[in-house]
């Protein structure tokens, strides 16, 4: 993951109140995080009180339906990597899913969507115990009960595209929005999806956030991070304790403009990365990143005694400004990477570290 990548999600989540992207490994155990992480989210926003209801039930079905149908990696190339998007705002929001099939199942698949289309809540309901009382299921799971449901409290119908990659596999995009009833769907799939999808994958980037970073949220993701993101126990440790550190540092510089942030972590073969990005004035910028050119140029020596004092002056409730950049430092290795970008707003700030 390239240091400007946080920029670049920053800027395509556009004025989103609150925005999740998850790349990483899609294991079950994370649907209670998912249901944790958009419940919170869902409550930065002014949505509809049953918009936001619905967002939980939706995102976990989407989830499950990329865990139920999606295939293995025929060949082991980043394009066949599953891919999960959650964007909202005051209106609502949308939620979209990328996972690999076999070209196979395409007919199958396509006349599961097609049965879903222009039907009524009521009709959606009737399909989906006809298809439970005739156990209509396939090796790969339901007949498209997940799906049934999904478009029954989305209340309208679910947006979705096939993509060949080869002889044997495509990718498969679905796209649900939980909006108002009688509410027009807020931007068109290729929007939303297909560019955002492509640079997760050209970046490596296995997980991202948008928005304030509740303590519900930060731990929801911090899980997913231990569990989902790399197999080696040592590297999703210290990629979940840097996260930590990062959404304090957060709140530390922005405090209540926390909003107008984002996390991004990154994974490859060797290692994985972590990067923050904060709009704030061009005066703002222009400290900060002095501070991490003086707190880069320390020697360990030095570093370790400002951090020991920053820790007893926090301990005795005294001010220690840089100890949250102080302990980002000693999480990436004693480098933070840092990177400005002119915005119409202001300044986009952007920290990286790699693990």
């Amino acid at each position: 993951m390239q240091i400007n990548t946080a920029h670049t999600l920053y800027e395509a989540f556009g004025n989103d109140r609150c925005a999740f992207i998850h790349a990483g490994r899609f294991r079950d155990e994370h649907s209670a995080d998912l249901i944790a992480l958009s419940e919170a989210a869902a409550e930065l926003t002014k949505a509809a009180r049953d918009v936001r209801n619905r967002l939980a039930f939706v995102m976990v079905e989407a989830y499950q339906n990329v865990i139920r149908h999606g295939v293995p990696a025929v060949k082991s190339t980043a394009a066949d990597r599953s891919f999960m998007l959650m964007r909202g705002g005051d209106e609502g929001f949308t939620v979209a899913t990328t996972n690999a099939m076999r070209n196979e199942d395409e007919a199958r698949v396509m006349q599961i969507m097609g049965d879903l289309h222009g039907r009524s809540k009521g009709q959606l309901k009737e399909l989906f115990l006809e298809r439970l009382q005739g156990n209509k299921v396939s090796d790969r799971g339901g007949a498209g009960l997940g799906l049934i449901e999904m478009a029954r409290r989305s209340g309208r119908d679910l947006m979705h595209s096939v993509v060949r990659q080869d002889d044997l596999s495509s990718l498969f995009n679905l796209q649900v929005s939980v909006l108002p009833t009688g509410a027009v769907g807020v931007r068109e799939m290729e929007e939303a999806t297909d560019g955002l999808h492509r640079t997760v994958l050209d970046q490596g980037v296995v997980l991202a956030y948008k928005g304030t970073l509740l303590p519900t949220i930060v731990q929801a993701l911090v899980r997913m991070v231990e569990k989902g993101v790399d197999d080696r126990p040592e590297k999703a440790s210290a990629l979940s304790r840097a996260l930590l550190t990062a959404s304090e540092l957060i709140y530390e510089l922005r405090g209540p403009e926390e909003e107008k942030c984002i996390v991004a972590i990154g994974s490859n073969g060797t290692g994985g990365q972590l990067a923050i990005g904060m709009l704030m004035s061009p005066d703002q910028a222009r400290e900060l990143s002095a501070s991490v050119d003086r707190k880069n140029a320390m020697s360990p020596m030095e570093r370790s005694r400002k951090y020991r004092e920053g820790l007893l002056a926090k301990a005795n409730g005294q001010p220690a400004p840089g100890l949250g950049l102080l302990d980002l430092l000693r999480s990436g290795g004693g480098v933070v990477q840092c990177a400005e970008q002119e915005m119409v707003q202001g300044s986009f700030v952007t920290l990286m570290i790699h693990i």
